[in-house]
C-alpha cells in the first residue's frame, strides 16, 4: 500500500486542501481528507510537498507525437504523451486512407492495447473515412468514401472490442445502418469535419452520438451561407450545442488558431465545464522544430497540433481564466464520460485506475503514476 500526502487533491467539484490519495494492486483505495483516513504502520509514504494530485490526463483524439504517428508506432507516441502526464490515449486513425491502410494501422494498435505497451493506449478513435468534403485538411478535391458494411465491419473486428470512438459527417448518406452497428459495438459516435444542419444532426444525436469532434474548427454553416439579409443561419457547431449531453472537443493551441480565445470562453460559458473535452490533435511532429505548437501541412494548411495535454491544459487557463479544478475536469472526467469508461477512470475515487500526477498549479507533471507505478 502507498499513500500520497500533504497535496491538494482535485476532485472534478472541488479541491480538498489537505488531501490524501491511498493506493495498491493498480487502484485506488482511498482519496479524501487527511484527517478521515489513518495510514497502517506499513505504508509507504509519498510527499507531495503542498503540490496538486490530479487525475492522469485522458486525450480521446491524438493522432501522434513524440516525431510518430499512431499508424506506424503507437508505442512510441504514446510514450512520448505519458511523460507528459496522459495516462489514457485514443490513438486517432486519420481519414484518407484506403481500406487496408486502415486495417493495417488498428491492428497495429490494437497489438500494442492488448499487450499494454506502453499501459496508456485506451483504444482506437476512427476519425473518418466517412468526412464530407472540404472541412479539415488534404479535403479540398477529396470525393465522399463510400459506406460499406462489410469494410466498417472489418475494422471493428479487427480491433478486437479496443475502438472506443468513430467521428463521421452526418450530412452524408447511408450511415444509419452504420451509427446503429457502431453503437451496438460500444462505441462513442462523434460528428465532425461536418456543415451539417438542425435536422441530420437531430437524427444522428438520436441514435447516440453525443460527441462534437473539434468544436469551431474544420466546421461550416449548414446553408452554406453565413448571412442572409442579417440574419445568421447556425453553423453545425451551434446545432449541436444546444442538444442535451454532448460533449465537445476543444483544441486550445497557444495562439488560439484552432479555436478562438472568444470561441472558447463562449464554450465554456454555454456549454459548462461539464461538457467540455480538452484534446491536443496532435499529429506527431516537435514543438521544438519551429517554436509553435500548432502544425502546418505542405499545402499551407491547418493540420493539428504539436501538443501535449500539460500544454494544452495551460493554453486552456491562458485563454479563458479557467482555473485548475475546471481544467482537471474538462482534461480527465469529462473524456471519460464521454467514451463510457469513468466507471474506471477519469477521477480519484476508491475503486478506479491510480492514474495521476503530481503537479505544480499550471499542471505542470512533476510526478506520473500509471495504474499505480511510477513513470520515469
Amino acid at each position: 500500500m502507498k499513500a500520497v500526502t500533504n497535496g491538494q487533491l482535485v476532485l472534478p467539484e472541488r479541491i480538498i486542501p489537505s488531501g490524501t490519495l491511498v493506493f495498491d494492486d493498480e487502484r485506488v483505495i482511498w482519496a479524501g481528507d487527511a484527517a478521515e483516513y489513518a495510514l497502517p504502520r506499513q505504508c509507504e509514504v509519498i510527499d507531495a510537498g503542498g503540490a496538486y494530485i490530479v487525475p492522469g490526463f485522458i486525450d480521446i483524439h491524438c493522432h501522434g507525437g513524440g516525431g510518430f504517428r499512431c499508424e506506424e508506432d503507437p508505442v512510441s507516441m504514446a510514450v512520448h504523451h505519458l511523460k507528459h502526464g496522459t495516462t489514457s490515449l485514443l490513438c486517432s486513425i486519420a481519414y484518407g486512407l484506403d481500406h487496408q491502410g486502415f486495417l493495417n494501422a488498428v491492428g497495429r494498435i490494437t497489438d500494442a492495447w492488448k499487450n499494454r505497451q506502453p499501459g496508456s493506449i485506451e483504444g482506437i478513435h476512427m476519425e473518418g473515412p466517412y468526412m464530407a468534403p472540404g472541412y479539415g485538411a488534404r479535403s479540398k478535391g477529396r470525393g465522399i468514401y463510400p459506406v460499406v458494411r462489410e469494410e466498417y465491419e472489418q475494422i471493428a473486428e479487427a480491433s478486437s472490442g479496443c475502438l472506443r470512438q468513430w467521428t463521421f459527417s452526418p450530412e452524408l448518406d447511408d450511415l444509419e445502418e452504420f451509427a446503429d452497428f457502431a453503437r451496438s459495438r460500444g462505441i462513442a459516435l462523434a460528428m465532425g469535419h461536418s456543415a451539417a444542419g438542425p435536422e441530420d444532426v437531430l437524427k444522428f444525436y438520436r441514435k447516440g452520438a453525443r460527441i462534437i469532434t473539434h468544436l469551431f474548427d474544420a466546421t461550416g454553416c449548414s446553408t452554406g451561407r453565413e448571412n442572409r439579409g442579417g440574419v445568421r443561419d447556425p453553423w453545425f457547431d451551434e446545432c449541436c450545442m444546444i442538444l442535451e449531453g454532448m460533449y465537445a472537443e476543444v483544441i486550445p493551441d497557444q495562439q488560439g488558431v484552432h479555436v478562438r480565445p472568444q470561441m472558447l470562453s463562449m464554450a465554456l460559458k454555454t456549454m459548462g465545464e461539464q461538457y467540455l473535452c480538452i484534446i491536443t490533435d496532435a499529429t506527431g511532429e516537435q514543438v521544438t522544430e519551429d517554436g509553435r505548437d500548432i502544425r502546418i501541412n505542405e499545402q499551407g494548411e491547418l493540420s493539428g497540433s504539436k501538443m501535449t495535454m500539460d500544454m494544452a491544459c495551460r493554453n486552456f487557463m491562458n485563454h479563458t481564466g479557467a482555473d485548475i479544478r475546471q481544467v482537471s475536469r474538462m482534461a480527465s472526467a469529462n473524456p471519460a464520460r464521454a467514451l463510457n469508461i469513468y466507471d474506471r477512470t477519469g477521477s480519484l475515487e476508491a475503486g478506479k485506475q491510480a492514474d495521476f500526477l503530481i503537479t505544480d498549479q499550471q499542471l505542470q507533471p512533476g510526478r506520473i503514476f500509471l495504474r499505480g507505478e511510477e513513470i520515469t
